[in-house]
């Protein structure tokens, strides 16, 4: 073929539709990005209690968990336990319904976070019951018992002054809190944690009800 001819040749026409499985990828594409979307929305509501907003039962025995799992084989870190009872709140949903009940977690779950955030996470576990993980615990490196106690009484009175000093406040009725913290053991198990944590609960009871 001679250069003159070369000059002459028309140029290819490439159909202007796009490759039908590039089309069927993007709708692919979509779909899995759609279902992941929808696993994380019903898995944060599985982990979430509608009443308080908090992170519920489910969420705190997966953290503590996954936490105890990565300062297993650490000495420096440290996991640290809660547990929260509130005080004459059987009392108070018997007396102004089911309703004012719900208030009360409101109001201690608003009056908690205040305090717990800067240390590690709140969940209602169930009930009138509370708990706290703590994933930054220098608090409890110097004379941990101590600590510990002081901070507990600290939110215990803090809970006690926001209920008197709120609009929920009725006359002949009490709301407070039990608080327990513990501080893990080095290649402690979270099942151990929270059998201590139960056991320092009892005895915070039993402490509260032995001094009125």
């Amino acid at each position: 073929m001679h250069k003159s001819e070369l000059l002459h040749i028309a140029p290819v026409d490439f159909l202007p539709f796009p490759n039908p499985c590039h089309k069927e990828l993007g709708r692919v594409t979509l779909d899995l990005a759609h279902c992941r979307d929808e696993i994380d929305y019903w898995r944060q509501l599985a982990r979430t209690d509608v009443v308080t907003g908090l992170s519920n039962r489910l969420a705190f025995h997966e953290d503590l968990a996954e936490y105890t799992a990565d300062v297993e084989h650490d000495t420096r870190r440290r996991v640290g336990v809660g547990f929260i009872d509130l005080d004459e709140f059987k009392n108070a949903n018997d007396r102004y319904g089911h309703d004012y009940g719900d208030e009360i977690l409101k109001l201690t779950a608003v009056t908690l976070r205040q305090s717990v955030s800067q240390y590690g996470m709140l969940y209602r576990t169930g009930g009138d019951e509370f708990a706290i993980l703590f994933q930054r615990v220098k608090m409890l490196r110097n004379d941990p018992e101590g600590n510990m106690l002081r901070y507990a009484t600290d939110l215990e009175e803090s809970l006690s002054s926001a209920y008197s000093e709120s609009s929920l406040r009725r006359q002949g009725l009490k709301i407070g809190a039990s608080i327990a913290i513990v501080r893990s053991i080095v290649g402690e198990s979270s099942g151990s944690i929270l059998k201590r944590a139960d056991d320092a609960m009892y005895k915070r009871k039993r402490t509260k009800t032995s001094s009125q």
